[in-house]
């Protein structure tokens, strides 16, 4: 096991299959332009024993684009995390490949965003955003295979946008409520004079 890279190593000693965290991978020549990728790690065991991993790299640009166009509400926008709070997708790219901690000091500190994360807990919370708007967080985990390495989904929506649709629904709803009513009385006053 001398020499073995860490990653490399914990896939070996482990036997489990792993996703490594983001990592900017220059792709010119001349160094201008770099894509943030990720590793994907599987041991390969024949007859029980470890013989090899099996290792590629993929960009995550792709998915980049996947998670800018998520947007289920007005002004909501989603973003994902890594096993480890690495920001790996986020319609702000000068928030790609650092860590939630920077991105979101306090809801990191209150919300244990890291940890919850790297066990790959689903949870939510209240908070305001870098503009002072209070939006709700929701976070999933994306577990790939068998790997013990879950990422994380989130989706920010701010609070106003859903009270927006709630007073639309309540107010659907009384005035739903109020014309069954009137209906009911009209029926009722139809019958009780044909008694």
């Amino acid at each position: 096991m001398d020499g073995d890279s860490e990653l490399y190593l914990e896939t070996k000693t482990t036997l489990i299959p792993s996703i490594n965290e983001p990592y900017l991978e220059i792709v010119t020549g001349d160094k201008t332009e770099s894509l943030l990728m990720t590793s994907i790690n599987s041991p390969l065991v024949v007859n029980g024993e470890y013989v090899a991993v099996v290792s590629f790299d993929i960009t995550l640009e792709q998915l980049k684009k996947i998670i800018e166009d998520i947007k289920p509400y007005e002004g909501s926008y989603a973003f994902l995390l890594s096993n480890k709070g690495m920001m790996s997708g986020h319609p702000n790219t000068d928030y790609l490949n650092k860590p939630v901690e920077e991105i979101f000091p306090n809801d990191s500190k209150d919300f244990n965003i890291p940890e919850k994360v790297k066990k790959g807990e689903t949870f939510s919370y209240l908070s305001n955003d870098e503009n002072g708007i209070q939006t709700y967080y929701t976070y999933a985990p994306i577990n790939v295979a068998n790997t013990n390495t879950p990422w994380s989904i989130s989706i920010a929506v701010p609070v106003k946008t859903i009270m927006a649709d709630a007073i639309t629904n309540f107010r659907i709803s009384i005035f739903v409520g109020i014309i069954g009513i009137l209906l009911m009385a009209l029926v009722i006053a139809i019958i009780g004079k044909n008694i």
